[in-house]
């Protein structure tokens, strides 16, 4: 390396050993994103667990829908947060597809071949209203991206489709400026949530009248799941976060929070009671909106965790949230296999409060054996790498 300031070759040395020990020192772990992560985990867990012990109470299972349908772009947030902007030469770009596409990859058809000989092997564990795909034709098709997957694996091929992106997508951000990206950002605001939250709220509230139908799609990268344009929507957002989080203020994104939380809520209740289809689709607009404002806030809070035991479990747990997101329905079928057996019956008709302790106990029972489960994976190495996708994260 050249000198920079004086063309000694010493010198120059010194600067070349300086920056490569700036380089490879790990950064210090954001706690913030630990709690993303962290938080995501639970509310994917009660958007499977609540829906099986609240199904009789309309008001309860509503709430319980409108908190853990944000789940899933908590996630897509983080990772949009994390990945794009950052400037993907060829170096990057091929960290990037080892690192990150072909360890999805790998995980994904590890687990879709997994779920289909467990689901024919082990029904005992499939757990109730969340079925599994049994059949090994409808795993291959999903295994070649021939078909849908039919269970939780769904994020796996979204995820993999907005990976593919995601150095095109931040090479966009980068570049475009002016009244064309302002232009981009609306299309994808109007398509990702408010042209679909129109349709599904006719489709309920007013299904005589001539159907609409969203003609644009805004998602370049994309899968045939549910959400459609929103993921990118998330995706954007979670890097737009980066500018805004100095300027995050707990209270008001708290306040927000609550009133979209409970307007959703409110709304699914009155569905419900009335025998219409509820509205739990993640491009429903008050769905993006308390997603966004949930992940601002964590954001805000995340910059207040001092205590350096909190943040070591934030730490631990953050990186096994997508073994638990893999293993947490055999979990529930596990324990509700279980329950019955001592004549629990977590499905059936039961009073508001016996469903409600039954919530409130299994949500953290379901978490801490999944927990429980992926850190006994992680014994072994191949599987911690690729079956989990564990590793030393840096910031």
């Amino acid at each position: 390396m050249r000198a920079v300031t004086t063309g000694s070759e010493t010198q120059g040395d010194e600067l070349a050993t300086t920056a490569a020990a700036e380089k490879s020192r790990p950064r210090a772990r954001d706690a913030s994103l630990d709690l993303v992560r962290a938080v995501a985990m639970v509310l994917v867990v009660l958007c499977h667990f609540g829906p099986l012990v609240m199904s009789h109470h309309p008001a309860a299972l509503s709430v319980c829908t409108s908190l853990g349908f944000l789940g899933v772009p908590l996630f897509v947030m983080l990772t949009g947060y994390l990945m794009l902007g950052r400037t993907y030469d060829d170096a990057t770009l091929a960290h990037f597809l080892k690192r990150n596409l072909l360890g999805m990859l790998v995980a994904f058809e590890i687990w879709n071949a997994l779920w289909c000989v467990l689901g024919n092997n082990v029904p005992a564990l499939l757990p109730g209203a969340n079925g599994l795909p049994t059949d090994p034709v409808e795993a291959l098709h999903a295994a070649l991206f021939l078909g849908p997957t039919g269970n939780a694996l769904w994020y796996l091929h979204m995820s993999l489709a907005l990976y593919l992106g995601i150095p095109v997508v931040s090479w966009a951000l980068q570049k475009l400026r002016g009244p064309y990206r302002v232009l981009l950002g609306v299309c994808l605001v109007a398509c990702g949530t408010l042209v679909p939250s129109l349709v599904a709220a006719q489709a309920s509230l007013r299904p005589s009248l001539i159907p609409l139908a969203p003609v644009l799609e805004m998602s370049v990268f994309s899968a045939s799941v549910w959400g459609h344009s929103a993921w990118l929507l998330f995706l954007v957002v979670g890097y737009a976060a980066r500018t805004l989080r100095d300027r995050l203020r707990p209270a008001p994104l708290a306040l927000g929070l609550v009133a979209s939380v409970a307007a959703h809520s409110l709304l699914n209740t009155r569905l419900i009671l009335s025998g219409r289809a509820v509205l739990n689709d993640y491009d429903f607009v008050l769905v993006v909106a308390s997603s966004v404002l949930l992940f601002l806030l964590l954001l805000s809070l995340g910059r207040r965790i001092q205590s350096p035991r909190a943040a070591s479990a934030l730490a631990w747990v953050s990186e096994r949230s997508f073994g638990v997101y893999v293993t947490h329905l055999w979990v529930i079928g596990g324990l509700f296999t279980l329950v019955r057996r001592f004549g629990i019956h977590p499905e059936g008709v039961n009073s508001l409060s016996h469903d409600l302790t039954l919530l409130l106990a299994g949500i953290p029972a379901v978490c801490c054996v999944s927990l429980a489960v992926v850190q006994l994976l992680a014994l072994v190495p191949p599987v911690r790498r690729w079956a989990l996708l564990m590793r030393d994260r840096t910031r």
